[in-house]
C-alpha cells in the first residue's frame, strides 16, 4: 500500500485514534439566522413531528444565544465561556442533540451527508462529488479535519496562495497541512472555507478543536449551509459554521503516560511512525490531549522530558511550526 494511504488509515484506525473518544457537541450553534429561517419553512410532516417532540425547536436557545456578542474587545473568551456553560446546561444539551440528530437524519435521507470533503479509494461520498447546484445553500453535514489557514503554507504552498483572495481562518480538509503534499496525490486541492460568525475565532481559539496555538484537529464534523456561489473568485466552496461535533481527546491522566512511551518507542524502533507523515501526525498527541485536558503550559516530567527531547530530534526539522513552542516549553527544566 502506498505511503499516503497508510498515512491516511492512521487516523481512522489504530494508535492515533485509539487516544480519542467518539464524537462530542461543541458548546456553540452558529449561522443563527439562517438556521431560524431554515426551521420556519419546514413541511408539514416537520411541523407535525415538532408538536409530538417538541424538543426538536431549537427557537428557544437561538433566542438565548442571540444576547451574545462575540465581537465585543477583550471579552471574548469570556463570552465563550458563558456560551459554551449556557449549550452545556442539561435540558440545552438534550434540545441541541436532539434536534441535530434529525436534521442530520434528513440530510442523510437527502443525500446531503458527507464523509469526506473530496473522493478517496475508501471514501466515496464526498462533498465535492456531489451536484454542486443541488446542494448550493442547502444544509449539510460533512466529515473532515480542522485546518488553520496559517498551518497551510509550511507543506502546502500552492494551497497558500490560493486562499489569498479568501479570509476565513479555519478550513476543512481530508487531510492536516503536511497530508497536503504535491506528491500525495490522493489530495486533489480541494478544501472547504469555514464561514464563521463575527468574531468566532478570537472568542474559541482558546478551545478545543479551534485552537490557534495548535492549529489542526483530525475528528470534526460540521453541519452548516453550503455555498458554492463564490467558487470563480475565492477558489474554494464554503460551508457555515451552524453545529460542530469533534472527538475529544482522552483525558492526560489517562493516556498522557502511554502517549510518551508510545513516542519513546518508536523513537528507538519505528514501527508504526516510519514515514514522516506518520511522526508529524503523532506529534500532534500530547499537544492535542493536554490542551484539551486544560494543561494549556505543559512540562513534561523528568522521565517524560527525556522521552519528547529524542522524540523531537527524531522528527527534526519538519516539525510542524505551530508546534515547535510547544515542545520547547515542555521540555525546558
Amino acid at each position: 500500500m502506498a505511503e499516503k494511504s497508510i498515512f491516511y488509515l492512521a487516523l481512522q484506525e489504530g494508535w492515533f485514534s485509539k487516544f480519542f473518544e467518539q464524537y462530542y457537541l461543541f458548546g456553540y450553534i452558529g449561522d443563527r439566522e439562517k438556521l431560524d429561517n431554515y426551521q420556519k419553512a419546514k413541511s408539514f410532516w416537520r411541523r407535525a413531528a415538532e408538536i409530538i417532540i417538541p424538543s426538536i425547536s431549537l427557537t428557544s436557545i437561538l433566542t438565548k444565544l442571540s444576547g451574545f456578542n462575540l465581537g465585543l474587545e477583550k471579552t471574548e473568551s469570556k463570552v465563550a465561556k458563558q456560551i459554551i456553560d449556557l449549550i452545556n446546561e442539561e435540558e440545552n444539551q438534550r434540545l441541541v442533540s436532539d434536534y441535530l440528530q434529525i436534521a442530520q437524519k434528513r440530510c442523510g435521507k437527502e443525500g446531503h451527508f458527507f464523509d469526506s470533503v473530496e473522493e478517496h479509494y475508501y471514501k466515496k461520498n464526498a462533498v465535492m462529488s456531489a451536484d454542486q447546484r443541488g446542494i448550493n445553500n442547502r444544509l449539510i453535514v460533512v466529515e473532515g479535519q480542522l485546518l488553520n489557514r496559517s498551518t497551510v503554507a509550511q507543506f502546502a504552498p500552492n494551497s497558500a496562495q490560493q486562499l489569498q483572495a479568501s479570509k476565513e481562518e479555519w478550513l476543512l480538509s481530508d487531510f492536516p497541512p503536511h497530508g497536503m503534499v504535491e506528491h500525495n496525490t490522493d489530495f486533489k486541492g480541494n478544501i472547504l472555507r469555514l464561514k464563521e460568525d463575527e468574531g468566532f475565532s478570537d472568542a474559541f481559539a482558546e478551545y478545543i478543536p479551534f485552537c490557534r496555538t495548535i492549529g489542526w484537529y483530525p475528528y470534526c464534523r460540521i453541519t452548516g449551509f453550503y455555498d458554492s456561489s463564490q467558487i470563480a473568485t475565492e477558489v474554494f466552496p464554503q460551508i457555515s459554521i451552524a453545529f460542530v461535533e469533534y472527538r475529544r481527546p482522552k483525558l492526560y491522566q489517562a493516556v498522557g503516560a502511554d502517549i510518551a512511551n508510545f513516542l519513546d518507542r518508536e523513537t528507538r524502533k519505528p514501527i508504526h511512525l516510519e514515514t514522516w507523515l506518520d511522526r508529524l501526525a503523532a506529534a500532534y498527541l500530547l499537544p492535542l490531549v493536554t490542551w484539551a485536558s486544560n494543561m494549556k503550559e505543559f512540562r513534561a516530567s523528568a522521565d517524560q522530558r527525556e522521552k519528547l527531547k529524542r522524540f523531537a530530534e527524531f522528527v527534526g526539522d519538519d516539525m510542524p511550526s505551530k508546534l515547535v513552542p510547544w515542545y520547547q516549553y515542555a521540555i525546558t527544566i
